[in-house]
């Protein structure tokens, strides 16, 4: 049986003096993560008397001022199109009877204005994107009735679906 010396015993009491001192300054029990705990009252009343939301929509907007100068030069740029060249110089560019530089700068314009509306890129898109299939549908001379309006509602929700899907897609991976 073996004995315990007196250096092995020494040894095992700095141990345990070690465990405790580490346990005395840093706890085992579980803290909560700062944006858990709860905030005092007065936090709540400075936050409101502050503005709280309002400011935070104005900054939003003043910092996204570049989408609205960006759509600002694209219609701009639609403007001196639609004033200084005739229809059919443009009718024919690319594709017959397509119109692709009044379309990409009209889109332009309406993706960088909605975006600032929104705030949100997605909703910019698809929001240009279903003018423009308005505009090209009538450019088309295609009667705008319930079936064209029905189908630039379907192609909306046919990418929102898509995106949808997408997302989750990526949420599994």
């Amino acid at each position: 049986m073996p004995t315990i010396t007196t250096n092995s015993n020494n040894t095992i009491q700095k141990f345990m003096a070690l465990v405790y001192l580490s346990e005395a300054n840093f706890p085992m029990t579980q803290q909560r993560a700062r944006s858990r705990l709860k905030s005092s009252a007065t936090t709540h009343q400075t936050k409101r008397s502050s503005g709280g939301s309002h400011s935070k929509t104005t900054l939003k907007y003043v910092k996204h001022t570049p989408l609205l100068l960006f759509a600002a030069a694209f219609y701009a740029g639609l403007y001196w199109l639609l004033t200084t060249i005739r229809p059919e110089q443009i009718k024919n560019i690319l594709l017959p009877d397509s119109y692709i530089p009044l379309h990409l700068l009209f889109f332009g314009g309406n993706f960088f204005l909605f975006m600032f509306l929104t705030v949100s890129k997605r909703w910019g898109i698809f929001i240009a994107l279903a003018i423009e299939w308005l505009l090209f549908l009538k450019l088309q001379e295609i009667k705008l009735d319930m079936w064209a309006l029905a189908s630039a509602l379907i192609i909306g929700a046919g990418g929102w679906l898509l995106r949808t899907l997408w997302k989750k897609r990526e949420a599994t991976l």
